[in-house]
C-alpha cells in the first residue's frame, strides 16, 4: 500500500468518508443525550465516567480512520468493505456507557 501523493491538490472527501463522519456525529449526539439523562437521574459520577469513556472511544476511532483515509485512502473494495463494518463495532460502547446507573444502584451485583 502506498501513501497519497503529497502534492495532490483539492482532494475532496468521498461519499463513504462523509457517511463515516456522519456516524460519528450521531455517536457523539447519542453520548451527549445519555450523559444528560444520567445527570438528570442524579448519577453524576457514573455519567461523567461513561461520557469520558465513550468520547475517548469515539475520538480514537474517528481520528485513526481519518488519519488512515487521508494518508493511505486506496478506495479499493477491501477498504470500502472494512469501512462499512467499522461503524458497527462502535455499538459495543453503548451498553458500557449506559450501564453506569444500573451498576451504581447495585443491579449488577450478585447476592448469595
Amino acid at each position: 500500500m502506498t501513501g497519497r501523493d503529497a502534492g495532490e491538490t483539492h482532494r475532496v472527501a468521498t461519499p463513504l468518508e462523509l457517511l463515516f463522519d456522519l456516524t460519528f456525529v450521531v455517536a457523539v449526539g447519542t453520548a451527549a443525550h445519555q450523559f444528560a439523562e444520567m445527570l438528570a437521574e442524579g448519577h453524576a459520577a457514573p455519567a461523567v465516567l461513561a461520557f469520558l469513556y465513550t468520547m475517548l472511544a469515539i475520538s480514537i476511532a474517528w481520528i485513526s480512520f481519518s488519519w488512515f483515509a487521508s494518508a493511505f485512502g486506496t478506495d479499493d473494495w477491501l477498504y470500502r468493505a472494512l469501512t462499512m463494518v467499522r461503524p458497527g463495532t462502535g455499538r459495543t460502547t453503548g451498553p458500557a456507557a449506559t450501564a453506569g446507573p444500573a451498576v451504581s444502584r447495585g443491579a449488577g451485583h450478585f447476592s448469595r
